[in-house]
């Protein structure tokens, strides 16, 4: 009996002793200096975020002497990436454009981007192609520059081609 009291009883003071560890801590300010420590936390969600200043972009349309030969340029919007992770910025689209009225389709690669006015352009295809990246946590304003060839073959009309901007993360 009596040892099962001092069970009960080391018990009950071990209690008391890990409640008191886990209780608030007080300072006596009694003594000259008094320092009480304390932890606090947080947890960072993965953020990528990508805006782009615009959703519809208008083309320059054709010029009668540089059908077939030239490509004509036209500002596209700008990209705009927020993330605390790496990333990649991509472009793609998923068909050809498409005509209304007498307007047929027109080949996707006939529409390519680049990063500046006078860059180098890339025709866009079905598959993502990187226009910008980060290995690390960054923000970055990308602005686009798209250029179209327009060809004697283009039937007059409206023609339009939905481009799509990726934001992955590794």
């Amino acid at each position: 009996m009596n040892a099962q009291r001092m069970i009960v009883g080391l018990a009950a003071l071990l209690g008391l002793t890990v409640a008191s560890q886990a209780s608030a801590q007080t300072c006596n300010i009694a003594v000259t200096s008094c320092n009480v420590a304390t932890t606090v936390s947080a947890t960072v969600p993965t953020i990528a975020q990508l805006t782009l200043s615009t959703v519809s972009t208008t083309l320059n349309g054709p010029v009668d002497n540089l059908l077939d030969s030239v490509a004509i340029n036209t500002v596209g919007p700008s990209a705009t990436v927020k993330a605390n992770v790496g990333w990649h910025l991509q472009i793609s689209s998923a068909a050809n454009w498409t005509g209304t009225g007498s307007a047929g389709t027109k080949l996707i690669g006939d529409f390519s981007w680049a990063t500046t006015a006078l860059g180098s352009y890339t025709a866009v295809t079905t598959t993502a192609a990187n226009i910008v990246n980060s290995a690390t946590g960054s923000k970055t304003t990308q602005p686009m520059f798209y250029a179209v060839m327009w060809r004697t073959s283009d039937a007059p009309g409206n023609y339009s081609l939905a481009v799509t901007y990726t934001l992955t993360t590794p």
